[in-house]
Formats: C-alpha cells, structure tokens, sequence
C-alpha cells in the first residue's frame, strides 16, 4: 500500500493511527488504490463499541479474516443509523426470558422454554417459520448476508452499541436455505442466552464449545419446537426427515441431532443414521434433498428502506451517498441494493409537430 501511494511504510502508519494528515494527492491515491470514495477518508467515523462478536467455528478462523468481516459489520452499523434518521424500523422486541443470570447455569430446559417463549411472542405457535430472516427482521434485528470467501465463517452475532440493536448474519457464499435459517437461529440464540459472555470465557475452549451448544440447542428449539417435534416424528428414519425438512426447511443432519436432544433416539440409532446420511452424500458437497431447490431466504429490512426513502424523492438517494460513503458494491453487499435509482426520471416529452 505505502509503495502504490509512493510514500514510506512509516508515513502510512502514522495515517492510520491519526498521527499525521496525507496531503490531498495522496487522498486521491488511496481513493483509486482502495476503490472507495474520496470523501470517504474525511467522513466522521462513528464510535462502534463491540463487547462480543460471536463467531461459529471461532477457533479455525484466522484473525485477518475475522477483522475484514468485522469492518463490513461496523460499516453495516453506520448504514443503519443513517437510514435511520430517514425511515422508521421496527422497535425491537426481545422477549424477557427467565434465565439463570450466568450462561453457564443455563440448562437445556431453560433453552427450550426460551425458544417457546420466543414462539409466543411473536405469534409463531408450533407451526414451522416460513421465513426466519423476516421473523428476526420483524422484531428489529437486521439481518447480514455478506459473501465470505473463509466456508469456516459461518455466522456471526454483533451488539451495536450505538444503535443498542443486535445484528445478526450469515455467510451467503456457502450455504444451503436450511442451513442459512439453522445458522441465522443459532446468532439469534447468542443474542437472547448469552449477554452474560466475557471475552475470556469465549478464549476458553471448553466454555466455548459450550456455548456454542446451548446456541445450537436454541436454533433447534426455535426451528422445531418439542411439542410438534414429538408429534410429527413417529419413526426416526432418513425418509421421515427428509418429508419433513420439506416443511419444516431444517436439515436433515439437524433433525437427527434434534432427535437425539429429545430422547426420540438413541446415540447408537443417531450414530447409524448419520452413517446412512453420510452413504447417501448428505454431509458432501452433493448436499441433502431440497438443498438445490429451495432459494436462500435473503434480508429485506435495509433494501426496503432504501426503497422508501428513494420514493420520497431521487434528491435523498444522492445525499445518501454523500453520508454513506461506500464503493457502490460494498452497498449492494450490505443493502441488497445501490444508491442509484432504479427508475430513470428522464421524461420523454410528446412531439409537438
């Protein structure tokens, strides 16, 4: 970098940390080098305050490639709060679960109850969730689906400090439509069980795993909830899980583990359906049944309200990208859309002779 703004590696570093101001040609270069806006390095940076970032396989995950998701997060935070100023989103409403205060006290009766109370609050009975990432969205939760290269990253949960609102998301790039709705229930499970987790609990490996199985315990829970899991399920077998991932969209591997949970099965029966779904391709990239059928569920919350404030009036879509200095495809990465119009407003005028 300092090589293609011709500058030493001393002199960029004392531009990263605030130390000394670039004179504007070498702005003009970092904007061409970077692909981002000019204004962009001049624009006020908001103060994103992150206690916990929840990571799926946060072990095997490299340091570098959780920071580059991390920054498309923070700038996903901004984007919120600017839109916000133009557009009203839904309040959010997390349920007030009765839960042991510490996470580790945490059992797995109180993970079901709350994925019940959860299905109560909002209107969801024991039925299956046609779609999870506008449930999540509709208690006001905006929902992330970035394309990451790392296949480890699956999912992740964030508290934005600024908007005191959790984000949740999910790797779009790898992903199945059941497994994006197991991954997005799974954060979702972060959010409600684990406000109680330090930094250092989630350093510990052991802790980690734990909490971690408490999130899965949850996504289960919440996807398929016991009652109509022990109606539905009057023989575990593939063939019954695979008629009710149909309906239900929760894999067939996940209803195996939710069966297991429940006391429908055994571990010498899960060990054997798993061997029988691992001959059938289900855990290789061939996939379950259904996985190339059924479309991924995508965000809608940031896209609609970049909608809305586009049909007030072209003239907020421009200042919006003064405010939101983004290149154009990290918008479409974080929005679902650009800032440009969609609909031309040139007007044809009639001929008059």
């Amino acid at each position: 970098m300092a090589e293609q703004l011709g500058v030493s590696s001393e002199a960029l570093r004392s531009y990263e940390n605030g130390a000394a101001a670039p004179m504007p040609d070498k702005v003009r270069r970092m904007a061409e080098v970077l692909r981002f806006p000019e204004h962009f390095f001049s624009a006020s940076v908001q103060k994103n305050v992150s206690p916990h970032v929840f990571w799926r396989d946060l072990k095997s995950v490299t340091k570098a490639s959780r920071e580059a998701v991390d920054a498309r997060v923070v700038f996903a935070c901004e984007v919120f709060s600017t839109l916000e100023d133009y557009v009203e989103f839904p309040s959010l409403n997390l349920p007030s679960l009765k839960l042991p205060s510490h996470w580790s006290d945490i059992s797995e009766y109180d993970i079901e109850a709350a994925a019940e109370a959860c299905r109560l609050e909002w209107g969801l009975g024991e039925y299956p969730i046609p779609d999870i990432t506008l449930a999540i969205e509709n208690i006001g939760i905006p929902v992330l689906a970035p394309m990451i290269e790392n296949r480890k990253q699956s999912g992740f949960a964030h508290w934005d400090e600024v908007s005191q609102r959790p984000f949740v998301g999910h790797n779009k790039r790898h992903t199945t439509a059941a497994r994006a709705r197991f991954n997005l229930a799974h954060e979702l499970g972060h959010i409600l069980l684990h406000q109680s987790v330090s930094d250092d609990d989630l350093e510990n490996k052991d802790y980690f795993d734990h909490i971690e199985m408490q999130a899965h315990r949850f996504a289960g829970a919440l996807l398929f909830p016991r009652t109509a899991f022990y109606r539905e399920v009057r023989y575990a077998s593939l063939s019954t899980f695979e008629l009710l991932k149909r309906d239900w969209n929760i894999a067939i591997t996940a209803q195996i583990v939710r069966a297991k949970q429940l006391g429908v099965i055994d571990e010498n029966r899960a060990t054997s359906l798993f061997v029988a779904a691992g001959r059938e391709g289900y855990r290789s990239p061939q996939g379950e049944p259904y996985d190339d059928i059924v479309p991924v569920e995508e965000p809608r919350m940031l896209r609609r309200a970049v909608d809305a404030i586009e049909e007030a009036g072209e003239m907020h879509l421009e200042v919006l990208k003064h405010r939101i200095p983004l290149p154009e495809d990290e918008v479409r990465e974080l929005v679902g859309r650009s800032f440009e119009p969609t609909v031309s407003n040139v007007v044809s005028f009639r001929k008059l002779f």
